[in-house]
Protein backbone atom coordinates (compact mmCIF):
# COMPACT_ATOMS: atom_id res chain seq x y z
CA UNK A 1 0.00 0.00 0.00
CA UNK A 2 1.26 3.35 -0.63
CA UNK A 3 1.50 5.81 1.84
CA UNK A 4 -0.85 9.06 1.80
CA UNK A 5 2.27 11.22 0.88
CA UNK A 6 3.19 9.08 -2.12
CA UNK A 7 -0.57 9.09 -3.37
CA UNK A 8 -0.28 12.64 -3.07
CA UNK A 9 1.74 13.64 -6.25
CA UNK A 10 -1.91 12.38 -7.93
CA UNK A 11 -5.51 13.11 -7.63
CA UNK A 12 -6.95 12.42 -3.74
CA UNK A 13 -10.49 11.95 -2.60
CA UNK A 14 -12.18 11.17 0.73
CA UNK A 15 -15.58 9.10 0.66
CA UNK A 16 -18.14 7.92 2.66
CA UNK A 17 -18.92 4.30 2.06
CA UNK A 18 -21.50 3.47 4.75
CA UNK A 19 -22.68 5.36 8.10
CA UNK A 20 -19.46 4.96 9.80
CA UNK A 21 -16.48 4.30 7.45
CA UNK A 22 -14.79 6.37 4.99
CA UNK A 23 -12.07 5.74 2.13
CA UNK A 24 -9.22 8.25 0.97
CA UNK A 25 -8.30 6.74 -2.73
CA UNK A 26 -5.95 7.62 -5.40
CA UNK A 27 -7.43 6.21 -8.67
CA UNK A 28 -8.86 2.91 -8.02
CA UNK A 29 -6.78 2.25 -4.86
CA UNK A 30 -7.63 2.75 -1.06
CA UNK A 31 -4.86 4.88 0.63
CA UNK A 32 -6.37 5.41 3.84
CA UNK A 33 -9.76 4.68 5.77
CA UNK A 34 -11.26 6.76 8.86
CA UNK A 35 -14.18 4.59 10.22
CA UNK A 36 -16.09 5.79 13.65
CA UNK A 37 -17.37 3.78 16.76
CA UNK A 38 -20.91 4.45 16.08
CA UNK A 39 -22.54 6.88 13.90
CA UNK A 40 -23.13 9.50 16.47
CA UNK A 41 -19.96 9.06 17.76
CA UNK A 42 -16.59 11.30 17.83
CA UNK A 43 -13.89 8.71 17.88
CA UNK A 44 -12.88 7.83 14.74
CA UNK A 45 -9.70 5.72 13.61
CA UNK A 46 -7.55 6.61 10.77
CA UNK A 47 -5.13 3.67 9.34
CA UNK A 48 -2.91 3.87 6.66
CA UNK A 49 0.47 2.78 5.69
CA UNK A 50 1.80 5.40 7.41
CA UNK A 51 0.19 4.32 10.87
CA UNK A 52 -2.85 4.05 12.54
CA UNK A 53 -4.21 6.92 14.44
CA UNK A 54 -7.20 8.00 16.75
CA UNK A 55 -9.12 11.37 16.82
CA UNK A 56 -11.02 12.23 19.54
CA UNK A 57 -13.27 15.47 19.86
CA UNK A 58 -14.71 17.05 23.54
CA UNK A 59 -16.94 19.41 23.88
CA UNK A 60 -19.06 21.70 21.65
CA UNK A 61 -18.47 25.47 21.26
CA UNK A 62 -15.07 25.30 23.17
CA UNK A 63 -13.99 22.15 21.86
CA UNK A 64 -10.82 20.37 20.94
CA UNK A 65 -9.54 17.26 19.66
CA UNK A 66 -6.68 15.25 20.08
CA UNK A 67 -4.70 12.61 17.57
CA UNK A 68 -3.13 9.71 19.13
CA UNK A 69 -1.38 6.90 17.71
CA UNK A 70 -3.42 3.53 18.42
CA UNK A 71 -3.23 1.56 21.20
CA UNK A 72 -1.56 4.62 22.68
CA UNK A 73 -3.06 7.33 25.36
CA UNK A 74 -0.32 9.65 24.67
CA UNK A 75 -1.68 12.81 22.66
CA UNK A 76 0.55 13.45 19.20
CA UNK A 77 -1.09 16.43 18.56
CA UNK A 78 -4.12 18.66 19.83
CA UNK A 79 -6.67 20.52 17.72
CA UNK A 80 -7.92 23.67 19.45
CA UNK A 81 -11.13 25.11 17.85
CA UNK A 82 -12.08 28.75 17.19
CA UNK A 83 -15.86 28.68 16.92
CA UNK A 84 -15.90 32.14 15.68
CA UNK A 85 -12.81 32.77 13.60
CA UNK A 86 -14.34 29.62 11.56
CA UNK A 87 -11.52 27.06 12.04
CA UNK A 88 -8.42 27.02 14.57
CA UNK A 89 -5.39 25.21 15.14
CA UNK A 90 -3.64 21.73 14.83
CA UNK A 91 -0.58 21.93 17.05
CA UNK A 92 2.40 19.13 17.37
CA UNK A 93 4.92 18.43 20.30
CA UNK A 94 8.18 19.39 17.78
CA UNK A 95 6.29 23.31 17.85
CA UNK A 96 5.15 23.10 14.62
CA UNK A 97 1.60 24.35 14.29
CA UNK A 98 -0.92 24.31 10.79
CA UNK A 99 -4.38 26.72 10.66
CA UNK A 100 -7.04 25.24 9.60
CA UNK A 101 -9.84 27.42 8.26
CA UNK A 102 -13.13 27.04 6.32
CA UNK A 103 -15.17 29.18 4.33
CA UNK A 104 -18.88 29.84 5.66
CA UNK A 105 -20.28 27.34 3.46
CA UNK A 106 -17.99 25.15 4.88
CA UNK A 107 -17.36 23.64 1.30
CA UNK A 108 -14.08 24.04 1.81
CA UNK A 109 -11.67 23.83 4.56
CA UNK A 110 -7.35 24.36 3.85
CA UNK A 111 -4.51 24.01 6.56
CA UNK A 112 -2.12 26.76 6.44
CA UNK A 113 1.59 26.81 7.45
CA UNK A 114 2.68 29.26 10.09
CA UNK A 115 3.84 31.31 6.94
CA UNK A 116 0.31 31.27 5.89
CA UNK A 117 1.41 28.87 3.03
CA UNK A 118 -1.86 26.37 1.93
CA UNK A 119 -0.28 22.70 1.86
CA UNK A 120 -4.06 20.70 2.02
CA UNK A 121 -7.07 21.79 0.87
CA UNK A 122 -10.59 20.07 1.11
CA UNK A 123 -13.47 20.73 -1.50
CA UNK A 124 -16.08 19.45 0.35
CA UNK A 125 -19.86 18.30 -1.24
CA UNK A 126 -22.20 15.65 -0.97
CA UNK A 127 -25.99 15.24 0.70
CA UNK A 128 -26.38 11.74 1.66
CA UNK A 129 -22.67 10.52 0.91
CA UNK A 130 -19.83 12.84 2.14
CA UNK A 131 -16.77 13.49 -0.25
CA UNK A 132 -13.86 15.55 -0.76
CA UNK A 133 -11.82 16.45 -3.56
CA UNK A 134 -8.10 17.05 -1.45
CA UNK A 135 -5.01 19.14 -3.23
CA UNK A 136 -1.79 18.33 -1.98
CA UNK A 137 0.59 21.11 -2.43
CA UNK A 138 4.55 20.39 -3.31
CA UNK A 139 5.70 21.78 0.49
CA UNK A 140 2.77 19.32 2.11
CA UNK A 141 4.23 16.38 0.49
CA UNK A 142 7.43 17.21 2.37
CA UNK A 143 6.12 18.00 5.69
CA UNK A 144 6.35 15.24 7.98
CA UNK A 145 2.61 15.41 9.40
CA UNK A 146 0.96 15.78 6.05
CA UNK A 147 -0.77 12.31 6.09
CA UNK A 148 -2.53 13.43 9.53
CA UNK A 149 -3.37 16.87 8.01
CA UNK A 150 -4.87 14.87 4.94
CA UNK A 151 -6.35 12.27 7.48
CA UNK A 152 -7.61 14.66 10.21
CA UNK A 153 -8.51 17.32 7.89
CA UNK A 154 -11.27 14.99 6.85
CA UNK A 155 -12.20 13.79 10.14
CA UNK A 156 -12.51 18.18 11.00
CA UNK A 157 -15.03 18.46 8.06
CA UNK A 158 -17.33 15.08 9.33
CA UNK A 159 -17.28 17.06 12.64
CA UNK A 160 -18.06 20.58 11.09
CA UNK A 161 -20.67 18.79 9.51
CA UNK A 162 -22.71 17.20 11.86
CA UNK A 163 -22.17 20.46 14.22
CA UNK A 164 -24.10 22.22 11.06
CA UNK A 165 -26.74 19.72 11.33
CA UNK A 166 -27.41 19.90 15.01
CA UNK A 167 -27.48 23.83 14.64
CA UNK A 168 -29.65 24.02 11.96
CA UNK A 169 -32.52 21.22 13.69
Amino acid sequence: MKTITQAAAGSLKWAQVSAKAHELRSQDDVIATLEFRNVFGTLGTAKSADGCFTFKRIGFWQSRASVRACESDAEIAVFVNNTWASGGTLEFPDGRNYKASTNFWMTRLEFTSEADESLVRFHYGGVFRKNADVEVSETARRDPHADLLITFGWYLLIMLSRDAAVVAS
